[in-house]
């Protein structure tokens, strides 16, 4: 009975971990909830920290470096307060508690390992809670202008339409884009112990490409398909072809249904936006690489993490009137709060997932190349729920690798 308590226990904190950094499915419009609450962040901070500490005699095994690469990225991020206190005046107080809501899901990382807690136990949650973010995306478009959760809406009081879809924005893209990797591969792959239950793996999977195209982010519907058709093309056997019609069959069905209004919505933004030297992205990303800061050690360490009442948010907030964004320019954003020190720790990972490439299963490679893909426009690390996402990601990144080492030995 203990131990069931314990497992129990153990899911409820993992859930609800998730879920915080998804803002319970974002804002709560009628209750006015802005922002991940920075007491819970904290309490769960304060709860890892302890069970760290009971499970301090455990050692964990870190033979593919991504323990270390999870150490640094939370050094990188602390230490934030030493830029935003010298150049911007910033306590350090309110560095470090803006530093534990993001990284808070980092703190979750080393938890897991300390538990050895079960990847399926892990997917089962990110599935889950995946299944439910895209049951609301696609249900509160048939019950709009009534909603209730939406990651906009306090922002602009408004809800964008784009391609003839009401676009919510509802924080938890990445945990989606995780679990549609996973169950895209459970439908493409043909072993007997993936492939059990292929109807099922179908639904959910046709679900949650329904919800990432739903989303109406041009840059994730380019990402969602890129990676329908490569896990496709990479099919070996006689089913390739199969598929391949099938996917065939999709895309024209998303042609004849999307192009008309992507088109019409990519024609707008490119109005609104400009072309050229002028598109706003470049902007930013000209701004914040060599404008934001001329301090000697911004390029290394950034401007740090922004706090509450700050100079370094009214600063930020003043640039959003103008159309710039940290989080509009990807890995660029990051760099300019964290430097070089923090950018480091995003190409460390990347040279360790290929450099394990031939040891890690196909799904996670999806994933990989779907956030490779959206890295300068849709960077995960700005955001605490996209920590949250690469945390977990890397955990179960981490013992799949040491399992297929094990299985080649």
């Amino acid at each position: 009975m203990k131990s069931i308590g314990e497992k129990t226990t153990k899911n409820v904190l993992v859930l609800f971990s998730i879920l915080l950094s998804m803002q319970f499915w974002s804002y709560i419009p009628y209750l006015k909830i802005d922002g991940l609450p920075p007491k819970l962040a904290g309490l769960l901070f304060a709860i890892y920290i302890v069970i760290l500490f009971i499970y301090r005699k455990i050692s964990i095994n870190d033979t593919t470096g991504i323990v270390r690469i999870v150490k640094w990225t939370i050094v990188t991020i602390f230490i934030s307060f030493i830029p935003a206190y010298i150049e911007w005046n910033q306590s350090v107080i309110s560095t470090v508690k803006a530093s534990i809501v993001l990284s808070y899901g980092l703190f979750l990382f080393l938890v897991l390992h300390k538990w050895q807690y079960s990847t399926k136990a892990l997917m089962s949650i990110l599935t889950f809670l995946s299944v439910v973010w895209v049951i609301l995306e696609i249900g509160q478009q048939f019950t709009y202008p009534t909603f209730w959760f939406s990651g906009r809406f306090l922002q602009n009081n408004s809800v964008n339409e784009r391609m003839g879809i009401w676009r919510f924005y509802i924080w938890g893209v990445d945990i989606v884009m995780i679990s549609f990797s996973y169950w895209l591969f459970r439908c493409i792959d043909l072993t007997k112990k993936t492939n059990k239950n292929m109807a099922k793996s179908v639904l959910i999977a046709i679900l949650l490409m329904a919800g990432l195209l739903c989303y109406g982010s041009r840059k994730h519907i380019f990402a969602t398909l890129a990676i329908l058709a490569y896990s496709v093309l990479t099919v070996k056997g006689k089913r390739k072809y199969v598929y391949v019609c099938i996917a065939l069959l999709l895309l024209l069905f998303l042609f004849e249904t999307f192009f008309a209004g992507y088109a019409e919505m990519s024609e707008r933004a490119n109005e609104a936006q400009g072309e050229g030297e002028d598109f706003i992205r470049y902007i930013s990303a000209q701004y914040f690489l060599f404008d934001f800061s001329n301090s000697p050690l911004y390029p290394l360490w950034g401007a740090g993490l922004e706090g509450e009442g700050s100079l370094l948010k009214g600063q930020l907030e003043r640039l959003a009137d103008y159309g710039l964004y940290q989080a509009d320019v990807g890995i660029i954003g990051y760099y300019s709060k964290f430097g070089l020190l923090g950018v480091s720790a995003i190409v460390w990972y990347i040279y360790i997932f290929l450099r394990n490439w031939k040891f890690i299963d196909k799904w996670f490679k999806y994933f990989f190349i779907m956030k490779m893909f959206l890295i300068i426009f849709d960077f995960w690390a700005i955001w605490s729920v996209g920590m949250m996402a690469y945390a977990v990601f890397l955990y179960m990144l981490d013992q799949n690798i040491k399992k297929n080492k094990a299985i080649l030995k």
